[in-house]
């Protein structure tokens, strides 16, 4: 396919920037999710021992949770569904359409980035969905985006395709090898109703709701290790900005070199 399809055809379960760090990192006097939402997080956990750091808190009117998780050598940022536990789920979770939760992760992460520290590689990932009638229905909309891949719909089960097409980038700081992972399948969620007494669950747990059905798209978009340089400041935002149209491009275009 030539033109690409609409990306607001994805519900976004997932989007993740991870930072592989030139430098250790001191990660005990951060407060870049305060720093970013404008407020203290909900939740903080500082793990000496293990030099990390975990922050979250609800984004984006409460429908997204982000969490920061950082040790001296790694950062990545999360954004997730806020989920309910008593809520019975009639669709995936998600934080909504693909372009609308990415509007809201530019707008939270991109003024960080000139702040992050020196960085030797980076990542944008993203899980996306697209809800099913049916499994059959998945694996017909999945083959205009797999053209180099035959599924028949009728005679076709557990179907799961993995591919990384690399690419080259020429910057400033020279070419950089990009990676783009990509994982395709159809997936099936099931409601299960279990009994609790004195919170362990008893046995003979019960389907209960309808099942969900959806075509799953995981990407992974990340600069080669091979590149001997790296990014800092403005140049960390704009690899960052790259990664993302690809990751975009992919969702759009499907499996394409």
């Amino acid at each position: 396919m030539t033109d690409g399809i609409d990306l607001r055809v994805w519900q976004a379960e997932t989007l993740r920037l991870t930072a592989f760090l030139a430098e250790p990192l001191d990660v005990s006097r951060l407060a870049w999710w305060q720093s970013i939402v404008g407020e203290p997080p909900e939740m903080r956990t500082l793990r000496p021992r293990q030099d990390r750091l975990e922050e979250s808190g609800k984004v984006g009117n409460g429908v997204c949770s982000l969490s920061l998780d950082c040790n001296p050598k790694r950062i990545d940022w999360l954004l997730t569904p806020s989920i309910a536990e008593d809520r019975e789920l009639s669709e995936f979770p998600s934080c909504g359409a693909f372009p609308d939760a990415l509007e809201l992760f530019r707008g939270l992460l991109m003024p960080w980035l000139p702040e992050c520290p020196r960085t030797r590689r980076l990542a944008f990932g993203a899980v996306l969905l697209h809800p099913v009638d049916s499994l059959e229905a998945g694996y017909r909309w999945l083959s205009t985006l797999l053209p180099s891949i035959r599924l028949d719909p009728g005679a076709s089960s557990d179907f799961s395709y993995s591919i990384n097409r690399p690419r080259e980038l020429k910057t400033d700081a020279g070419t950089v090898g990009i990676n783009r992972l990509s994982r395709w399948s159809a997936v099936k969620l099931s409601g299960i109703l279990l009994n609790v007494s004195d919170g362990v669950a008893l046995p003979e747990p019960r389907a209960f709701g309808r099942d969900l059905l959806s075509c799953r798209l995981e990407i992974d978009i990340n600069t080669a290790p091979t590149f001997e340089g790296d990014f800092f400041g403005a140049g960390a935002a704009t690899m960052t900005s790259k990664l993302i149209d690809i990751g975009c491009e992919l969702a759009s275009r499907g499996d394409v070199p």
